[in-house]
């Protein structure tokens, strides 16, 4: 009995190994919270406010917008009603993107003059710059700051609009039509196109 019990006892060691192995070494590697993939918040489908995105944004393919934050203003005008200016565009954004004044000569955004605008009976002008990635990095305003000729704060209210994101012009007698002698009024369409502009992704395709 003894020789058998030594003939068997390799074998008998090695099954006791392998249980003990097979039972400890997966709880190595076992997480206590396993890493889960988080997918993207997007937001609901809203077929009418895309069109909107795709009919009036910089690009009628991809969603060109400021990245989200605050993004600062520099204003070399002088004129004491801008922050209003852009707590309206603000407003209408909702969220996540802010604009603010700032004293900073280096801020993405300037806000200048120039009196060179009269010669073309033109009351401002705005210049956007666009990465390659569809991110809008930089924009520069020029007005023609004259109150009898061209209303400062409409003037401003129309050009910040094409800051935001708002790359055409509309026909309904709203702030962004091409032709404002002091309109401020922000039509549903401006209103539904920049708030969706901003829950969209950067560069996400427009259908």
């Amino acid at each position: 009995m003894k020789k058998r019990l030594i003939k068997y006892l390799p074998w008998l060691t090695l099954f006791f190994l392998s249980f003990i192995i097979t039972s400890c070494i997966p709880s190595l590697f076992q997480f206590e919270n396993p890493p889960t993939y988080i997918a993207p918040n997007l937001p609901p489908i809203d077929i009418h406010a895309d069109s909107l995105v795709k009919k009036y944004g910089w690009d009628e393919n991809l969603v060109t917008r400021w990245p989200n934050g605050i993004v600062e203003v520099f204003d070399m005008t002088g004129y004491p009603h801008l922050q209003e200016v852009l707590n309206k565009w603000n407003e209408v954004i909702g969220e996540p993107t802010s604009f603010y004044l700032s004293p900073n000569p280096l801020s993405p955004i300037i806000i200048t003059v120039d009196y060179g605008l009269n010669l073309f009976q033109n009351c401002g002008y705005t210049e956007v710059y666009i990465g390659n990635n569809s991110m809008i990095y930089g924009a520069t305003i020029f007005i023609f700051p004259d109150e009898n000729l061209c209303p400062v704060y409409a003037t401003l209210l129309h050009e910040f609009g094409h800051v935001v994101g708002f790359g055409g012009h509309t026909s309904d007698g709203c702030v962004m039509d091409p032709i404002n002698l002091g309109n401020t009024h922000l039509s549903e369409s401006v209103h539904a196109m920049v708030h969706r502009l901003y829950q969209l992704p950067i560069g996400s395709y427009l259908p």
